[in-house]
């Protein structure tokens, strides 16, 4: 699927830039060796990063037609089990009878949207696991207000895990400023890990402090900022 336009000057919710660009299949680059460790490597990434697939309607040639999104989402240091992504990847979510999916240990795990943003002003979304406690999984990552000095974004391509699909990520990457809520970048993105994070390290500690969002019409990456106040009530982070 190719990057799609959002004519968010013409939203009535939102209106910041002529356009911007979705990226509900977004790939970073693939990882180079890194001389800053300042910034998180794919190594540290690979354990809180999955893909995620999500079933919506969307409109082609003016017909309703079922179409799956695929996106990237990070684990969370919650109780239960959360997991963060972008809210543009649920948008047209319809289909009842499928539910979202995240790729966790060796397989695809169903998923269900607790809270979300609900727009392209406040991109991000929360799941947790939909009956499912049997899984062994990491800690998690916390999230924090504030941007790293220096961080990194990792996200997927597609939906086919241990086959053609890698975590990708591209580190070294400083914001450049905030435009209407974003913070801008200058991590270099194109198709495929819509949803995944950007994260640095703060005092020894892995954060995350924003989730993959869009492109503006320069094709700057933008990143909405996400701190621990989006939790909705019940969702707690998890002791040390």
């Amino acid at each position: 699927m190719g990057l799609n336009p959002f004519p968010l000057g013409n939203s009535k919710s939102v209106g910041w830039l002529p356009y911007a660009t979705l990226l509900i299949c977004l790939t970073v680059q693939p990882e180079v060796e890194s001389e800053d460790r300042k910034s998180p490597s794919l190594t540290d990434l690979a354990p809180y990063v999955l893909p995620i697939r999500v079933p919506v309607f969307t409109y082609r040639n003016g017909r309703k037609q079922h179409h799956t999104e695929h996106c990237s989402g990070t684990l969370l240091a919650t109780l239960p089990p959360t997991i963060l992504t972008a809210w543009h990847c649920f948008d047209g979510l319809k289909d009842l009878t499928r539910p979202p999916e995240g790729f966790l240990g060796d397989k695809w795990i169903p998923l269900k949207l607790i809270a979300s943003g609900d727009s392209m002003a406040a991109d991000w979304a929360l799941l947790t696991l939909d009956g499912r406690s049997d899984l062994l999984l990491p800690r998690g990552l916390a999230m924090t207000v504030g941007t790293p000095d220096v961080f990194s974004i990792a996200g997927f391509s597609d939906d086919r895990p241990g086959e053609s699909t890698e975590l990708s990520i591209d580190h070294g990457c400083t914001v450049t400023g905030q435009l209407d809520g974003w913070l801008t970048t200058n991590c270099e993105a194109s198709e495929g890990a819509s949803g995944g994070p950007a994260v640095g390290w703060v005092e020894d500690e892995l954060v995350i402090f924003g989730v993959i969002s869009a492109k503006d019409e320069v094709q700057t990456l933008l990143i909405t900022p996400v701190s621990s106040q989006i939790y909705p009530p019940g969702i707690l982070p998890s002791p040390p």
